[in-house]
């Protein structure tokens, strides 16, 4: 037995242990209960892992985790064998391809293969020409990436912002410190004057009306050929402004994965973009709902609740609750990685959201969560009811903690969705609330 596990250790390494138990866990979360009543095949999984070590590297040949996150799919297990590899095959491209847009911290090379080829046009070389009131040559991807991300801040006012980069690294500095917890009132700016100035003379730099957004950013097609241009804004100083794609990218791969998977009838299962942005391919293994359990922010919980929902669709969680309750006067507040781009401090109006939906984009959805978790909910459903009217279905539901007690407020339409946990407590929402 110690052999065993001994082979079985040194075959994985950290990561892919870590990869494996999460695709156990999350494919047997999404098994209904009649393949647990009456399965096909008596303890077998009907899905096999895919495409979980996807090897993502940048010009110097530094390995990458793909988005930062873990990257996987889940595939039916009695697909054949060549189905299987075509589908690992396309998953290993277009990851390592759409990985490169949105990666801020690495350059690439525009072909992998010769070491001699020009740097790669992707996000980090935007940033470095901020100010420099140039044209880039971009890619058509790259392009529409850019643009989904320009839409969305314009049409959230704001709320999901991709121009927060100077302030999501202040914060990423401060809650990656381990002294932070420890030293809370010599560095969060709430405390300390020299921080919140520091934080403040990034604020000031952030676009978050429309006309502002339009010309900070500006793109544009001559001759076939994409271009963007980043420009200042209140005479910002070079490097004072960098945009951050981490909101909207990882749903954005999703899109344009699951589309071609689709275009070609690979569709039995689901592509996983670090959990927290998951796109299913189409009709579930038995012909059934999938089935998502969420979460729970507090141990009175094992769940907060489990969504089912059948065919193909995306959903999107942005959370707080792995981030630090500082206490600040009479109260506490959480600290954490989604910022409020109005204030510049952690966003405050839930600890997790969950949007949901047929038809509205994955890399949307994306923008949509992390912007409604700075929103009160009441303008939240606003704007459901608008992309609802654009001929969308939309549904969402919040989670905090009050008293050491879960509550989850969810959207009309999620109410069939929704099974619901014990120990929650659970409120459809209304004007009223």
């Amino acid at each position: 037995m110690k052999t065993f596990f001994y082979t079985l250790k040194s075959f994985f390494s950290p990561k892919e242990w870590l990869i494996l138990f999460m695709s156990t866990l999350l494919s047997a979360i999404i098994l209904s209960s009649t393949f647990w009543i009456t399965p096909v095949q008596q303890g077998v999984n009907p899905y096999q892992l895919l495409a979980y070590n996807i090897d993502v590297r940048d010009r110097t040949g530094e390995r990458l985790d793909p988005f930062y996150t873990i990257f996987f799919a889940n595939y039916e297990a009695k697909a054949s064998v060549e189905e299987k590899q075509q589908v690992s095959d396309l998953l290993e491209e277009e990851v390592q391809r759409l990985h490169r847009y949105g990666d801020r911290h690495h350059e690439f090379l525009s072909n992998p293969d010769d070491p001699n080829s020009a740097v790669f046009h992707n996000l980090k070389v935007l940033n470095a020409m901020h100010g420099q009131q140039q044209w880039l040559a971009i890619d058509e991807t790259f392009y529409d990436l850019l643009s989904e991300a320009k839409a969305m801040t314009q049409f959230t006012d704001g709320a999901f912002n991709m121009f927060i980069g100077t302030v999501s690294d202040f914060w990423d500095d401060l809650l990656d410190n381990p002294l932070y917890r420890l030293q809370y009132t010599q560095l969060d700016p709430a405390y300390n004057p020299l921080q919140r100035l520091a934080l403040e003379s990034r604020m000031q730099y952030v676009p978050l009306t429309n006309d502002d957004v339009d010309q900070v950013l500006e793109l544009k097609i001559e001759d076939s050929q994409p271009y963007v241009r980043f420009n200042t804004f209140r005479q910002s100083p070079a490097g004072s402004i960098k945009i951050t794609l981490g909101g909207i990218a990882k749903g954005f791969a999703n899109d344009i994965i699951a589309d071609q998977l689709f275009s070609q009838a690979f569709t039995r299962g689901y592509i996983s973009n670090g959990t927290s942005s998951i796109t299913t391919l189409g009709p579930r293994y038995g012909n059934v709902p999938y089935r998502w359990q969420v979460t729970s922010p507090h141990p009175s919980a094992d769940y907060a609740f489990t969504i089912e929902k059948p065919g193909r669709h995306s959903l999107s969680t942005s959370g707080a609750y792995a981030g630090f309750r500082m206490p600040l006067g009479s109260t506490r507040v959480l600290r954490h990685h989604i910022i409020d781009p109005r204030t510049g401090y952690p966003s405050t109006q839930a600890i997790e959201l969950n949007v949901i939906s047929s038809s509205y984009p994955a890399g949307r959805l994306d923008a949509l969560s992390t912007a409604m978790m700075t929103m009160d909910q009441a303008t939240a459903m606003q704007y459901r009811d608008e992309i609802i009217g654009l001929g969308h279905d939309l549904e969402m539901a919040w989670i905090d903690v009050i008293d050491d007690q879960v509550y989850v407020t969810y959207s009309p339409g999620y109410e069939s969705l929704l099974t619901k946990e014990q120990g929650v407590r659970y409120q459809r929402w209304s004007a009223t609330l």
